[in-house]
């Protein structure tokens, strides 16, 4: 197969990760049959619903990490990303997320607080005018 080829010479595993989108787009540009392009593609029909819907549930996922963050960001928004992890650790036990995943939400959501630019003030000399005593 062509996939095959490409994976060898490239050295990319294409098949592994962007076959959904591929099929998705060649579905609704070309107007081939769903069958005969996951055929194309060397991947079976199972395999590519499986992944749309995992895709669908991480996306809900995401979307109830993002609700809680937001939730606590409104009371203090320049909570940083340990310690929401460390306050909705609880929370997110409860939904399957660990840290590597939190951030990862966080991260593509654009909700990881940049660190503030630390402004070093000069210390003014002190001149020896103003420790002499005048009369």
């Amino acid at each position: 197969m062509m996939i095959d080829i490409a994976e060898e010479e490239f050295e990319i595993p294409i098949r592994k990760k962007y076959f959904t989108r591929t099929v998705d787009k060649f579905q609704k540009e070309e107007k081939i049959s769903l069958s005969s392009l996951c055929r194309l593609v060397g991947i079976n029909r199972q395999k590519y619903y499986r992944s749309k819907a995992k895709v669908r549930s991480n996306q809900g996922l995401a979307e109830k990490v993002v609700a809680l963050v937001q939730e606590v960001r409104n009371k203090m928004p320049r909570l940083g990303g340990r310690k929401l992890y460390h306050l909705l650790q609880a929370e997110l036990k409860a939904l399957g997320v660990g840290r590597d995943k939190f951030f990862t939400i966080l991260r593509a959501n654009n909700l990881l607080v940049r660190p503030r630019k630390t402004i070093i003030q000069r210390q003014i000399p002190s001149t020896t005018t103003e420790n002499i005593r005048t009369k």
